[in-house]
């Protein structure tokens, strides 16, 4: 392990990128964390002084350079892109921010000369809908301008890790709920599940499923440690470890957890609504690379993330 640790997280008030920020501070292992933003961002009073912002344009590589060299960074985790319905809406502006801003951030990368890992977000609905269990191998779809431009940035990892020689993991998430996942879009309807659960309030969950399932906290620890541990490779792509259920097991879980809670449920739905997603990710790739991983089991998501908003 790199005796400093120096972490630049694109996306940094996002789900992911605010959850791996907490995971990396409880860890110990970091010097320093430099969260990029559009705008400028003050720091608060409850910051770690490990935690610095910058104000950066994304379209403007030599200014993601000078951010890289500035802070000394060597492990970068790029999340910042443009959501699926806003991707939809405007696939030029898709196209912008998440691809040609990937290129800028993978080039500042190399010609700095000293990063270590580019850990890459991008999605598991890459897949498109199937009932199997799929690997990293199997074959892929872009079958929307949010799914596309994903599937481009990849290319463009890739092509980093193996022209230039820059060390890069891919990472493909696919439903991610919980506390900080609060949103637009369908997925964000179990973490909104949650919330109308503590307040009584009546919800029905945007799709059936099954698809696979990623609690807030475990994701922060899972990308904590696909940037921190030593591996000694130059390219991966991962599916995120989670575990598969429906939308009906998700109601279930509430209910039972809300009755240990003595809240009094307001009508919660399962929903009927199919998504292109796969029915089950197979993340053995990266249990075989990172062991030491944990993640939570559905019924203790549910208490934890009901618990979160009483």
């Amino acid at each position: 392990m790199s005796e400093k640790l120096n972490i630049l997280i694109t996306g940094g008030s996002g789900c992911i990128g605010s959850e791996s920020k907490k995971a990396l501070l409880e860890g110990g292992l970091v010097n320093k964390i430099v969260l990029t933003s559009r705008s400028k961002k003050v720091p608060s009073s409850n910051d770690s002084d490990k935690l610095h912002y910058e104000q950066v344009d994304l379209s403007n590589t030599q200014d993601l350079l000078r951010v890289i060299q500035k802070h000394d960074i060597n492990k970068i985790l790029h999340t910042a892109a443009i959501r699926t319905s806003e991707a939809q809406d405007n696939p030029h502006k898709a196209f912008d921010v998440n691809v040609t801003a990937t290129l800028n951030l993978c080039e500042a990368a190399r010609l700095s000369k000293q990063i270590q890992r580019f850990v890459f977000i991008s999605t598991a609905a890459v897949y498109g809908a199937t009932t199997e269990s799929v690997d990293e191998t199997a074959p892929t779809t872009s079958y929307l301008p949010y799914i596309a431009s994903k599937l481009a940035a990849e290319q463009i990892c890739e092509c980093y890790a193996k022209s230039y020689n820059l060390p890069t993991f891919i990472i493909r998430p696919q439903i991610i709920y919980g506390p900080t996942r609060l949103g637009e879009g369908s997925t964000a309807s179990l973490s909104h599940a949650l919330a109308a659960a503590v307040k009584g309030q009546d919800h029905t969950i945007d799709f059936a499923g099954p698809h696979s399932f990623h609690y807030t906290d475990d994701v922060g620890k899972l990308f904590a440690i696909s940037l921190t541990k030593d591996l000694d490779k130059n390219f991966e792509v991962y599916n995120l470890p989670g575990s598969s259920h429906t939308s009906q097991e998700f109601v279930a879980a509430i209910t039972k957890q809300a009755q240990k809670l003595n809240l009094k449920l307001g009508e919660m739905e399962a929903g009927t609504k199919e998504m292109p997603f796969p029915a089950v990710l197979n993340h053995q790739k990266f249990y075989q690379d990172f062991p030491e991983v944990k993640i939570k089991d559905l019924d203790t998501t549910i208490e934890l993330g009901l618990k979160y908003f009483l």
